[in-house]
């Protein structure tokens, strides 16, 4: 399921409920919510998978990062039912050298059957009077851009932008195809012989055909292999000084968003891989989700400067041994002049919205020098991805 905010259906009240009322996110609260998701996300009226209600709990209150200041929040009505629910979790960043805290915003849904136009908003509002220096929304759809605007947010187009390569134009047609009429999947294996050849012939090429003869041969003395947790423990926060604006994770936080991002179920098998330099040295990382014959679902690239192309390279190279018809990913802007080189497609399907009174942080997401969105957003969670 996704997390972004969820498109309420037409409200049935015109006028705000004043006598509701907004709280706290607690525990006893999880399996209501975890049905209001359903019901806002999926537009279900089935009951919440068991295991929901249960992973609510664990990452908005049982967190390393949790914050009782920066909390998320329900909306309750005077019947004691709950109509609303936006889900945050507290991030510290450094600024240039000084910590701030800043809350990160995953799932907002009202109940359509009881909740009001103003519910949302009112929801909003209160995260917006806590104790954080900003508020980041990384996957925004049109519905959270609206609300998020009317509360002086600010959208950031380069860092609101997928991107996808495709590896195997007739299993990307029957894949997208299948999700809407599953058996559709049974064709796929007659679309293979069509797509080998195409790849047979890209790659016997002077160069890939995802990347240019420069490229090709820089890269060629490159290698990456697998990566386990105890490394990306150490790399990340490697790759993640270089920008002045970036989380500070501690060990726990970012264990515990590394695990959870490896959970996804619905995605495929994970792989974290570690590209490396001729002389050994780490020239970057990647992890992606990989399900032969589906889109390969990239986490996080990470790459010394300079290296972005060939990191990426690596990514689509392994994403091609493994069977993927496309990758995609999230772009941030150090990424883009690379990722253009190599001829993929921008979607502008979700934003990211910062809303901030704090100059320097505007400014560097402005400059793209903000590490944000991937490990550092709400993709990560289990919500996106994961079956409970």
């Amino acid at each position: 399921m996704t997390t972004t905010i969820a498109d309420p259906a037409p409200p049935r009240q015109a006028l705000a409920d004043s006598s509701s009322t907004i709280r706290p996110f607690a525990a006893a609260d999880a399996g209501e919510v975890a049905d209001l998701l359903v019901r806002g996300f999926q537009n279900s009226d089935r009951p919440a998978p068991a295991g929901m209600a249960a992973y609510l709990t664990e990452v908005y209150l049982d967190a390393p990062w949790f914050d009782p200041q920066i909390a998320s929040r329900v909306l309750v009505r005077t019947d004691g039912r709950i109509a609303g629910f936006v889900g945050v979790s507290a991030m510290p960043m450094l600024l240039d050298g000084r910590r701030i805290r800043t809350a990160i915003l995953s799932s907002l849904a009202v109940d359509p059957r009881t909740a009001d136009s103003m519910t949302a908003p009112r929801l909003l509002r209160d995260v917006r009077s806590g104790a954080q220096d900003a508020i980041l929304s990384d996957r925004a759809n049109a519905v959270a851009v609206a609300l998020l605007r009317s509360l002086r947010g600010e959208v950031f187009r380069n860092y609101s932008l997928d991107w996808l390569r495709v590896l195997r134009p007739a299993g990307l047609a029957i894949d997208t195809l299948a999700k809407r009429f599953g058996p559709l999947r049974l064709l796929a294996p007659l679309a293979a012989p069509f797509d080998n050849r195409m790849l047979a012939r890209g790659l016997a090429t002077e160069e890939p055909r995802w990347t240019t003869p420069s490229h090709a041969r820089s890269a060629e003395a490159f290698t990456d292999r697998d990566a386990d947790l105890s490394e990306l423990l150490t790399l990340v926060p490697h790759f993640l000084a270089e920008f002045p604006l970036r989380p500070d994770w501690t060990a726990a936080d970012l264990g515990t968003i590394l695990s959870d991002g490896a959970r996804k179920a619905e995605l495929g098998d994970f792989t974290s891989r570690v590209v490396l330099a001729p002389n050994g040295e780490v020239a970057g990382l990647f992890l992606t989700h990989l399900r032969r014959g589906r889109v390969a679902q990239i986490l996080q690239i990470m790459a010394k400067k300079g290296r972005e192309g060939i990191v990426i390279d690596r990514a689509i190279a392994h994403a091609v041994t493994a069977g993927a018809v496309a990758i995609r990913g999230r772009a941030q802007p150090a990424l883009l002049d690379a990722l253009m080189e190599r001829r993929a497609v921008f979607l502008p399907e979700l934003a990211a919205v910062v809303y901030s009174r704090d100059a320097d942080i505007l400014r560097h997401f402005r400059e793209g020098t903000a590490f944000f969105t991937g490990l550092a957003g709400e993709n990560w969670m289990r919500l996106n991805g994961d079956r409970f």
